[in-house]
């Protein structure tokens, strides 16, 4: 049925269908090309693999524990186990959807699951890091997202996954969220009323114009000073106003106007975890920020520090919540250098959002 030939250049061979003179050297390309596909799919899981298990300690790790505990996670049809990785660090560990029973404790829980297929054609993996007793489903959280909107250091692609991950690790605690645009989230801080028992999550860099306008006792600032929480994360907060075209405005001194000063540097510092900012943030490593908080510009102010660095004599902190009013500014990682993409952005503020807020 098939036989040898000897290939023009004198190597290697091809194989041929001596019936039908179908030449079946493209389904050895085809085959190659797959198992060099599988090979990029693999390495390309594997760096993801290793990134999230950098800086994790492994402390009395059961394997067989872990994979029963993955699949009352992620559902038996969704877990093989041949090629399933799991690995779990637990001090006080309690996952609601497991049958497994843990303690209670204000420890934090640090989760990092990865399934892969037999063939890797698709991977998921979900990292958390959450205080079991958290308080924080009785807030209302908003996640704004507005496509039509600007950004200043990232991309709109990257609002968008900070906004759908946030989301979707916030609904695996049990913690209700909802996406808004910019005219929905004008309504939100319209409620001042409502305001203490609200978060709201910037996925974007930029206040859109229907929340902050550059003066005092914009919309936002009110709403803040009423009790709201709201995170920001990358560029200088407040400092440009972005509108519905795509384009944004910086004027004159608008950076100062939400806490009667500029709070913020633009001094480049590797800051590192403080002691709160290890149990606040248990994901956060050091990194480069842009745009922290210069602590000598704080006087009066009441804050919390999750990360610092000083430089000459001069104080820097990121992250940082920041209390305005009877509310709070919460900095997260307000760089756009490598080390913070959107993905640790997401996970930094849901830490923040589960186990502070």
């Amino acid at each position: 049925m098939f036989k040898e030939k000897e290939s023009s250049d004198g190597v290697g061979y091809e194989a041929r269908n001596t019936d039908n003179g179908e030449d079946w050297r493209h389904f050895e390309g085809s085959a190659s090309n797959q198992l060099i596909d599988y090979g990029r799919h693999f390495e390309s899981l594997k760096e993801c693999y290793d990134l999230f298990l950098k800086n994790l300690i492994v402390s009395d790790f059961n394997y067989e524990r872990a994979y029963d505990t993955t699949k009352d996670l992620r559902g038996s049809s969704k877990v093989i186990r041949e090629s399933s990785y799991t690995i779990f660090w637990s001090q006080g560990l309690k996952s609601p959807h497991s049958s497994l029973k843990f303690s209670l404790t204000r420890e934090p829980l640090f989760v990092f699951l990865m399934s892969v297929s037999l063939v890797f054609e698709s991977a998921s993996y979900l990292a958390i890091s959450t205080y079991a007793d958290s308080a924080v489903g009785q807030k209302r959280i908003f996640i704004y997202y507005d496509p039509s909107y600007p950004n200043s250091w990232y991309d709109i692609s990257d609002s968008w996954f900070i906004a759908r991950y946030i989301s979707y690790v916030l609904k695996q605690h049990g913690v209700s969220s909802e996406v808004v645009d910019a005219e929905a989230l004008a309504r939100i801080v319209e409620d001042l009323l409502n305001a203490s028992d609200t978060i709201i999550i910037m996925a974007h860099d930029v206040a859109p114009w229907t929340i902050w306008n550059g003066s005092q006792n914009s919309p936002i600032e009110s709403w803040i000073k009423a009790g709201g929480i709201i995170t920001w994360s990358g560029d200088w907060e407040f400092y440009y106003i972005g509108y519905p075209d795509g384009s944004k405005a910086h004027f004159d001194g608008t950076e100062s106007i939400v806490f009667r000063r500029s709070i913020t540097s633009d001094t480049n510092v590797i800051v590192e975890p403080t002691e709160l900012g290890f149990k606040i943030l248990p994901s956060m490593d050091n990194f480069i920020s842009l745009r922290p908080a210069d602590a000598s510009k704080l006087h009066g102010l009441q804050y919390e520090v999750y990360g610092e660095r000083s430089v000459d004599e001069v104080t820097f902190y990121d992250p940082i919540l920041i209390k305005l009013g009877d509310g709070a500014l919460a900095k997260i990682a307000m760089t756009c250098l490598p080390g913070i993409d959107a993905l640790m952005r997401g996970v930094l503020i849901s830490e923040f959002v589960l186990n502070r807020v």
